[in-house]
């Protein structure tokens, strides 16, 4: 499948059930080269040939559009709503189609599927204290996958293209130091203005891995200084790392901290992080090394995140009874979800299963589903909400262990495993090495324990590098933050979680 056909099917199926004008596929399509037309014909100074240039623009991109439109009209995978205005078409997605990754699949089960209804939780969305992420294919779905990375910069390209209809949040590339060493500076660059603008399009995040172990200095400065000309925010690089790291590459470390990089302490939290929209997303030390010794040369990679529910904490005023029983009812929620993804994994993930062979099922064996907790930080009641958490965990960890039993009964086995999250991220003033023992940077180190260390911390820290390298180096070596980043002391501390 096409890049153009892609972004069509992708725009249809964020905008479900909608019907779409050709302007409007247009104008999404083809998004720059479009407003650059449109800018000339509306500018005041156009003389009028400028005009005819940027119209004929326009007329050239519906062309190019219709071709691709009529391609999966004659696939019977749209087919016209309705005409308007001056024979304008607008077009729907067929219900009955499922087109993942380019593939045409009949969805035979669409209605069933389509007609759950998660009521466990339906009053407390309707009051704003539950949300699904990406609600409207919210089991269609995946959250966040690692993928391992391929000899070639163009394969890496297109095997995370073919996933963007796939998940949802972000897609995390391990190793990728060993692509920075195999592929020249000029390849770098063009992939990462080529994800950079992907990420953006689609509304999805990715996250690059660093091992600092088989790069040298000068490789690996040049790299990042590519990454800040060529990515936005929706790109992330995590710098793998521990304590004897800090200490053995001190001058390299400085470099780094100063630029647009996230530190994991991989004493901490073993197994790469992934940074998305709703937070961070990790899996098991055990899990990890399983997959490393006996699965890795088997797959793309390893799916970390399934589904993920967001409790807003705040609309619930301590009233502890009742987020506990929000918690549990998006937990059974999830389940629901998780049965449905799975059962359905053909229908909604053909080519992924066809891309991990007789090994798809071990493609799923890690995840989990997160409960993001959201507006957590800012409560007056630390040490009852510090127990209100440790004994949901408990709550959860049996209430997973006991579905996982039962689906295994009845000759199902699927992974039932669900963990309380932050939401979004933390951002605190840390000014220097005293300040990491205040109230509110011991609260977070607590919250980032409790819930595995699915917490993110941005830190306002010092201008001075050598100050920031001290304030780090103690985080690193003394304090339980899994991952963090330092930036200057420009951005006005908040306490609320945001989305990223």
């Amino acid at each position: 499948m096409n890049n153009i056909t892609k972004k069509i099917m992708f725009i249809f199926s964020e905008k479900e059930a909608k019907s779409l004008s050709t302007t409007e596929l247009v104008k999404s399509v083809f998004k720059e080269e479009y407003e650059y037309a449109d800018k000339i014909i509306q500018d005041k100074y156009s003389d009028q040939e400028t005009v005819k240039k940027g119209k004929r623009k326009k007329a050239q991109l519906h062309r190019k559009l219709l071709y691709y439109i009529n391609k999966l009209v004659e696939e019977n995978i749209l087919f016209v709503s309705k005409i308007k205005g001056r024979g304008e078409k607008h077009y729907v997605i067929n219900p009955g189609i499922n087109y993942e990754g380019g593939t045409k699949r009949y969805n035979q089960s669409v209605a069933g599927i389509t007609d759950y209804q998660f009521n466990m939780v339906e009053s407390f969305e309707h009051s704003g204290q539950i949300n699904k992420f990406d609600s409207s294919n919210w089991y269609r779905r995946l959250n966040s996958i690692l993928v391992e990375p391929t000899k070639d910069v163009s394969d890496i390209y297109e095997r995370i293209t073919n996933l963007y209809m796939i998940f949802n949040d972000v897609i995390g590339i391990n190793d990728f130091q060993k692509v920075i060493l195999k592929n020249d500076y000029g390849e770098i660059e063009d992939f990462l203005k080529k994800i950079s603008t992907d990420a953006e399009e689609y509304k999805r995040h990715l996250t690059l891995i660093i091992s600092l172990k088989e790069i040298s200095r000068e490789k690996i400065i040049d790299f990042i200084n590519c990454f800040e000309d060529n990515t936005n925010d929706r790109i992330s690089v995590v710098i793998y790392t521990d304590k004897e790291e800090f200490l053995n590459k001190k001058s390299l470390i400085k470099s780094l901290i100063s630029k647009k990089v996230y530190i994991q302490n991989k004493k901490l939290c073993k197994s790469p992080i992934l940074i998305g929209k709703s937070g961070v997303y990790t899996i098991k030390e055990q899990e990890y090394k399983e997959y490393l010794n006996k699965l890795k040369d088997n797959l793309i990679g390893i799916l970390y995140g399934s589904t993920t529910v967001t409790v807003d904490y705040s609309k619930f005023r301590n009233k502890y009874s009742e987020f506990r029983k929000a918690v549990m009812n998006s937990a059974k929620s999830l389940i629901i979800a998780t049965s449905i993804q799975r059962g359905k994994s053909d229908l909604f993930f053909f080519n992924l299963n066809k891309l991990n062979g007789k090994y798809q099922n071990e493609f799923y064996r890690y995840s989990s589903n997160k409960i993001r907790i959201k507006n957590y930080f800012d409560n007056n009641n630390k040490e009852d909400f510090s127990e209100l958490i440790t004994s949901i965990n408990e709550e959860l960890a049996e209430f997973s262990k006991t579905e996982e039993t039962i689906f295994k009964s009845c000759g199902i086995p699927t992974r039932h495993d669900i963990k309380l999250a932050l939401n979004g991220r933390v951002r605190l003033n840390i000014m220097n090495r005293e300040d990491l023992k205040s109230k509110k940077f011991k609260w977070f180190e607590k919250l980032s324990e409790l819930t595995n260390h699915n917490a993110l911390l941005i830190m306002n820290t010092p201008i001075s590098n050598e100050d920031k390298y001290y304030v780090l180096k103690e985080v690193i070596e003394n304090k339980k933050v899994a991952i963090f980043k330092a930036e200057e002391a420009r951005v006005k501390e908040h306490t609320l979680d945001k989305y990223l």
